[in-house]
């Protein structure tokens, strides 16, 4: 009796071990995918250097600029727009280096493919081709200003004058600085997680502003001819704009003449020296550099070009700054 316990008392660890060793080993499933979280993502649109154009969703609480003053973190909700400065792809300033030491070779052959290969890479290579064309060396210096002659044939100018640094536009203000990340998180509805390469990209353009606003335009401020615009801080690109705007201004608002030439933003022609637009029109443009185009008291429609909407009031054809305000309304159907 005593051994048979014994031998049990032996075997059947040995049995447990023997079984444990011919089973197979567990193995860790690999991990479900994870969606990515949008409790904190902003819609952007993002044009890239081909001037196609994707609408994303950026995955970013907040972006880190570094700025001639340090380095100043900006919550993703208050950007609205970030213009992406001059940006080389890896290996790239090595081929330039190499191809403007060739222009100057002894062999012919090497500078005619030095020229061909800096027209490849047509805006990345403008830059120092630009500054090429004032060589001391007459063979450079000729070179360098063909390959700029045929650059500017190929490219539009927004092409050529890309910045050193990027623009950051906020609610508040706008600054130069440096987006350090080399890549964006981003998703799409339709491709799943992006990095968005910012060699690859131009502007991004955040949609999550307000579409609505209401405010007052001075017409001694924004009106009396000094050039200056009132910044709504709505940015558009393609949108439909509506606006309403009432109220009146005096064009003349000396005491023999107050109350006479009354106006609605619509504008009008009371005599005087002629205006380019109806005397106390309200007139908008989108970015500093947009077309004028006359809002009046009424638009609705889909304003030419992209940027910032910015809103004056036509000065009075008596050239003094006229007096009273418009008020307002801005809608944006996105």
């Amino acid at each position: 009796m005593r051994l048979t316990r014994l031998a049990a008392l032996v075997l059947i660890p040995l049995l447990v071990s023997s079984l444990s060793a011919q089973a197979p080993p567990t193995q860790d499933l690999p991990a479900a995918p994870r969606a990515p979280s949008l409790s904190h993502a902003q819609p952007v649109e993002v044009r890239f250097t081909d001037d196609s154009v994707m609408k994303l969703t950026l995955l970013h609480d907040s972006l880190e600029f570094t700025t001639r003053y340090g380095k100043l973190t900006v919550p993703a909700g208050e950007i609205r727009k970030i213009e992406l400065g001059l940006r080389y792809p890896e290996g790239v300033p090595q081929r330039i280096e190499a191809a403007m030491a060739q222009l100057a070779d002894k062999d012919y052959r090497k500078r005619e493919a030095a020229s061909a290969e800096l027209l490849r890479l047509q805006e990345l290579a403008y830059p120092a081709v630009k500054q090429a064309a004032n060589s001391k060396n007459a063979e450079v210096a000729a070179r360098a200003n063909r390959i700029l002659e045929e650059l500017e044939r190929r490219l539009p100018e927004e092409h050529l004058n890309v910045k050193g640094h990027d623009v950051i536009h906020t609610a508040e203000f706008t600054f130069a600085g440096r987006l350090e990340l080399a890549t964006l998180k981003a998703h799409s509805p339709y491709l799943g997680s992006v990095d968005v390469k910012l060699t690859d990209a131009r502007v991004i353009r955040f949609l999550s502003g307000s579409n609505e606003a209401t405010l007052t335009i001075d017409a001694a401020k924004f009106g009396a001819g000094t050039g200056k615009w009132l910044d709504t801080g709505i940015e558009l690109s393609g949108e439909m704009l509506t606006v309403n705007a009432t109220g009146q201004i005096d064009l003349l608002s000396l005491a023999s003449e107050k109350g006479v030439h009354l106006t609605t933003a619509d504008g009008s022609r009371p005599g005087g020296r002629p205006t380019h637009f109806p005397s106390g029109a309200l007139i908008g443009r989108l970015g500093p550099n947009g077309k004028e185009f006359i809002i009046g008291a009424k638009y609705e429609a889909v304003p030419p070009g992209e940027g910032s909407l910015m809103l004056r009031i036509e000065g009075s054809p008596w050239r003094i700054a006229p007096s009273g305000s418009y008020t307002v309304q801005i809608a944006v159907s996105r």
